[in-house]
């Protein structure tokens, strides 16, 4: 008994961390090759852990089972619940569809989990998006006069008012006479549209151009590091800025404050010094975006 569960445990570390199911098989030598140094009279404990692929597939579908049957059990009890989803493809181009649900029963306990991952390799449209959410809503015997609101993307298919899900979760409802739902907008998504209506290009074109000058040049980005070195401070690298991630530009600008008084240096010996660099207003502009940008997380 307790050699199974031991492979469940190991099993279900595996698949928090997102290892391969064959990865089993390393795992099992690295532990025989510990108990054959430190307990040599209990290595045939540890021999018969099955950790094989095919064992390591058929524990996780076991572990996956058996938490849809606990959400499922839960679900009973939940008067009013949500929902919450994501669509993204991963590196075999397949569209995956994430479902989380968010129950409270009577006594106010909150149930937040992953309910469904669904493979998606045909269209990915509002409708085939429904379809999917109402499977998922059947398996857990959950009803739609319970459904209290989604939180979805900025995506058409996602946030469309007539064809995408939410005007189709609302067409539902109509059809079966219910109130209508909350329907929100994805907190990051928010904060990246925030991010693009915020005009911070007084504060941010002056740290890209510092940015791109120190680590677009290989010389400039050796010489930079080799600059600590001298000073004997201990080495931050500064990242890139990439306009695709609202968080890019959080780290960019609190990374560039903390070494700001290096690269000032660093910028006068490569004779480009920049004066906003020692101006008291731009810096105090700098370090108010530094401030807000690090709630935006």
């Amino acid at each position: 008994m307790n050699v199974t569960c031991t492979s469940y445990k190991i099993v279900h570390r595996m698949a928090e961390r997102g290892k391969p199911f064959t990865d089993g098989n390393f795992i099992k030598e690295c532990m025989m090759e510990a108990a054959n140094e430190l307990c040599p009279e209990k290595a045939n404990f540890f021999e018969s852990i099955s950790l094989s692929a095919t064992s390591v597939v058929r524990r996780a579908e076991e572990l996956g089972e058996n938490i849809a049957l606990q959400i499922r059990q839960k679900a009973r009890n939940f008067p009013w619940y949500s929902l919450a989803l994501g669509e993204s493809t991963d590196l075999s181009s397949t569209s995956l569809l994430l479902l989380f649900i968010r129950g409270v029963n009577v006594d106010f306990q909150i149930m937040e989990e992953l309910a469904s991952v669904c493979s998606m390799h045909g269209r990915t449209t509002g409708e085939d998006i429904f379809m999917e959410v109402h499977k998922t809503l059947q398996n857990y015997n959950l009803q739609w006069n319970q459904f209290r609101g989604v939180t979805v993307d900025g995506g058409k298919n996602m946030a469309g008012v007539k064809k995408g899900l939410v005007g189709l979760i609302k067409k539902q409802l109509e059809d079966l006479q219910l109130p209508s739902a909350l329907f929100i907008h994805c907190i990051i998504h928010q904060q990246a549209r925030c991010g693009k209506d915020l005009d911070i290009s007084c504060i941010l074109k002056q740290v890209i151009s510092a940015v791109n000058f120190i680590r677009g040049h290989a010389l400039n980005n050796r010489q930079f590091k080799a600059f600590f070195k001298e000073i004997d401070s201990d080495f931050c690298d500064l990242p890139y800025h990439t306009a695709v991630r609202w968080l890019s530009c959080g780290k960019v600008l609190s990374r560039f404050y903390k070494l700001k008084r290096e690269i000032d240096i660093f910028l006068i010996e490569k004779y480009r010094a920049d004066p906003l660099l020692s101006d008291p207003t731009w810096l105090l502009k700098l370090s108010f975006l530094v401030d807000i940008t690090s709630h935006m997380k």
